[in-house]
């Protein structure tokens, strides 16, 4: 089951991750990166601090998310990452198609 709650900072839309990111994610996941890739420049960044759990599935719509961000002129950034989805991250090779920040405010500055 996953958490998702967004907000706003002055550089940045922050879509908040806690609990499981899998294929019964997807639905809820897919609406909130939806609804908030807009038209222009706009960066949003995916906190993933709070996120238990990544399987494949979300993986895939991770990549699916910055495919659909940077076709409609946005950027997105992944940021705080624990242990477990930094390895999910970086065994799909991943980290080297996003840009991670280890903490949400690091984001917040390069953005």
């Amino acid at each position: 089951m996953i958490s998702i709650e967004i907000t706003e900072a002055a550089s940045a839309t922050v879509i908040h991750l806690a609990g499981a990111l899998d294929s019964g994610a997807f639905a809820d996941f897919d609406a909130a990166v939806s609804g908030q890739v807009g038209e222009g420049s706009h960066v949003i960044i995916i906190d993933l601090a709070k996120l238990d759990c990544i399987d494949e599935s979300g993986l895939r719509q991770l990549l699916l998310a910055l495919k659909h961000a940077r076709r409609s002129g946005s950027d997105l950034l992944l940021a705080g990452p624990q242990e477990r989805v930094w390895n999910a991250l970086s065994a799909s090779r991943l980290d080297e198609i996003f840009v991670i920040h280890e903490t949400l405010s690091a984001a917040l500055s390069n953005s």
